[in-house]
C-alpha cells in the first residue's frame, strides 16, 4: 500500500472548537487503499473517521483511532452526463 502515513498528533477543526488525538493518520490515494485501511483498523479494534477540511462545527471527525484524510484522492474517474453525476 502506498498510503501516506503520519503518526497521531493533534487534529483541530478550523474554528479550534473541536480537537482530536488520533492514534494514526492515513492519506489513502485510492478506494482500494481506503478499504485496506478500514480492514486493518477493524483488525486492530480502532474506530475510523474520514475528515475533510475541518469545517464542521460538530464532532463528526473526532477520533482517537484511525483518521483518514482524502488529500491524495484526486481526479475524475467517470462523468455521467445523463445522470448528471461525477465520480
Amino acid at each position: 500500500m502506498s498510503t501516506s502515513t503520519t503518526g497521531g498528533g493533534t487534529w483541530t477543526n478550523w474554528s479550534g472548537l473541536a480537537t482530536a488525538h488520533p492514534t494514526q493518520v492515513l492519506s489513502p490515494a485510492s478506494a482500494r487503499e481506503v478499504s485496506e485501511a478500514v480492514v486493518a483498523a477493524r483488525v486492530n479494534h480502532l474506530p475510523v473517521r474520514m475528515v475533510g477540511a475541518g469545517h464542521s462545527f460538530t464532532g463528526v471527525a473526532l477520533t482517537e483511532g484511525l483518521m483518514l484524510r482524502p488529500d491524495r484522492m484526486v481526479g475524475l474517474l467517470h462523468v455521467d452526463r445523463d445522470a448528471m453525476t461525477v465520480t
